[in-house]
């Protein structure tokens, strides 16, 4: 009885001094635990105040934009040459029709710089030298023409179309006739600094003619040399 009473408070001595080092145990691991927490968080949030903040890079100044200004606009009608008035009109008479005799003018202008646009008229006597015959004619007409090195000047291809009218023939007071010639051409026009205008043209014209009198009537169609020769001023 005594050793079994004696026994148990043995028993019951042990069993209280186990338990607190057991506690002791898990409340050390639990302070180790919580140090090293405590320790890595302390840290990191020293190492993190501690790390210098990149102060911001200044943005580059842009480079400063130069105003351009636009290139002047072209004129409407160039000099034909550096140095040379503008010239836009020309009227120029044709010598070669005083033989008939008779007077043709021609005024050409300028619309666009590589353009002309030229009116001819005419008016004068013509004879015969086969029937002695003559009259007077009227000459109506213009020309297209385009100088394609220089403005309004220099090497010089066209288009012309004339309408002549024939009547009061000292023959046959009744006779008329009228014709409508057509054709192609190159020439050259020679224009001075001082404004002499020199003009010369060679081509082929397409020509339908009609004459009649108080009895009978004809026509007929050819193909005849164009040549105009002329001179003259430009301004």
């Amino acid at each position: 009885m005594e050793g079994r009473v004696a026994g148990k408070p043995a028993l019951l001595h042990k069993r209280p001094t186990a338990r607190p080092v057991l506690l002791g145990g898990t409340m050390k691991t639990a302070l180790v635990l919580a140090s090293l927490v405590i320790s890595s968080l302390t840290s990191s949030s020293l190492s993190f105040a501690q790390e210098p903040v990149p102060s911001p890079v200044p943005a580059a100044n842009p480079p400063p934009v130069s105003a351009v200004n636009p290139p002047p606009a072209p004129a409407a009608n160039p000099p034909s040459r550096p140095g040379e008035p503008d010239r836009v009109i020309s009227l120029t008479w044709s010598p070669l029709h005083l033989v008939l005799p008779m007077v043709e003018l021609t005024g050409e202008f300028k619309p666009r710089k590589h353009v002309g646009l030229a009116v001819i008229g005419g008016y004068g006597s013509i004879t015969d030298s086969t029937t002695n015959g003559s009259g007077h004619i009227i000459e109506a007409g213009g020309q297209i023409n385009y100088y394609p090195l220089r403005a309004f000047a220099g090497l010089d291809v066209g288009l012309e179309a004339l309408y002549i009218s024939l009547d009061n023939v000292n023959i046959d007071s009744s006779a008329t006739a009228a014709g409508l010639a057509i054709g192609p051409f190159v020439g050259y026009k020679a224009m001075f600094p001082f404004g002499l205008t020199l003009i010369a043209q060679a081509g082929v014209e397409f020509v339908a003619a009609k004459a009649q009198n108080s009895s009978t009537m004809s026509s007929g169609k050819n193909v005849i040399p164009l040549i105009n020769l002329n001179a003259g001023w430009s301004f």
